[in-house]
């Protein structure tokens, strides 16, 4: 039997030598992608969106200023209206900002140039980083984050430990009396139904119920791709990285026995060769393909390069909507001013 040597074992019982050496980590479900909704949105952070509208209603400012200043200056000063000069004004800017360029009349003076050339430039780059970066956001895949520690786990509102019964890893959090160890304990005395005793609970657990589950890294990785190769190679779970104390796995044998020290002497040969290391890397063979990596997530996108589809482009469309019924809106209150001046 495999264990992991404990004092209150080794009084009843003789270990080998190291079977395994690791770490412990948490099973998860396979993280879903993120939405992307609002990938229109995504490519700048929120204080740079401020930032710009800050500059595009400057920019309107200083031109209808500007134009106020040149029509007040004509020997024959044209009737117009402050909110006509606005309206062009606010078009010329936004017109400059989508199609980093416009006509401009003759007539207009250098102090009028300088701000739209300025402008003109700047929506120049602020449209090409723009659309790069959203093309990224749009064809690079981006999955949601996992829970990678136990104390991540502890301070998860959606996710809870799943633990089988009467097992020594269960036992550190139910006998724990303070931190994140006391947190998981209690988690599993308010949900029993997280507790199992069959093997195979522990997958349905994490799949269905929203469980994370922690053991050694070998018995981890083992139920992730007994589960991939019942389901065709499909990754439904996912292991995070190695975190806590490095374990040891050794052969319990009965205390005392002649055969003991041999069983030792074998198993040190057999790790020396290399053999131990082979063996086991051959019990999980592609497992990495469900690791939560930098390279596999980056294999995954490159695999997906292919037209944008309507799910891709939904945030466009949702702007454009918007759009549509701001115009909308806009019309009507025009219409509605009309008839109540006639």
């Amino acid at each position: 039997m495999v264990l992991i040597p404990t004092v209150e074992r080794a009084r009843l019982m003789d270990f080998t030598i190291p079977l395994l050496i690791g770490n412990s980590r948490l099973m998860l479900r396979y993280p879903e992608e993120e939405s992307r909704l609002v990938a229109a949105i995504q490519p700048f952070t929120l204080l740079t969106w401020a930032s710009l509208l800050i500059t595009f209603m400057g920019m309107i400012g200083t031109l209808v200023v500007f134009s106020l200043y040149q029509n007040s200056r004509k020997s024959s000063p044209v009737p117009i209206s402050f909110w006509e000069i606005l309206g062009r004004n606010t078009l010329i800017t936004l017109a400059l900002l989508t199609g980093q360029g416009y006509y401009i009349p003759q007539n207009l003076r250098l102090h009028i140039r300088i701000p739209i050339a300025l402008w003109c430039l700047v929506a120049v780059v602020i449209c090409n980083a723009y659309s790069g970066t959203l093309t990224s956001f749009l064809t690079v895949t981006k999955l949601k984050p996992i829970i990678n520690s136990l104390e991540e786990l502890a301070s998860s509102d959606h996710y809870k430990l799943t633990a089988e019964y009467n097992s020594a890893f269960t036992d550190k959090f139910l006998k724990a009396k303070s931190g994140y160890l006391k947190v998981l304990g209690d988690s599993l005395r308010q949900n029993p139904h997280l507790l199992f005793r069959d093997y195979n609970e522990a997958n349905d657990n994490v799949l269905n119920k929203d469980a994370v589950y922690a053991r050694g890294s070998i018995d981890i990785l083992s139920r992730i791709y007994e589960d991939m190769k019942a389901n065709n190679g499909k990754c439904r779970l996912t292991a995070s990285k190695p975190f806590g104390d490095v374990q040891f796995l050794s052969f319990g044998l009965k205390k005392g026995q002649n055969y003991n020290s041999a069983f030792s002497k074998g198993l040190t040969r057999l790790r020396e060769s290399g053999l131990l290391t082979y063996w086991f890397s051959q019990i999980t063979p592609n497992i990495d393909k469900c690791l939560i990596t930098s390279n596999n997530v980056a294999k995954l996108s490159h695999s997906k390069i292919r037209k944008l589809n309507i799910v891709d482009t939904s945030s466009i469309f949702l702007l454009l909507i918007a759009g549509i019924l701001s115009s909308l809106l806009c019309f009507l209150g025009e219409f509605t001013i009309r008839y109540l001046k006639t």
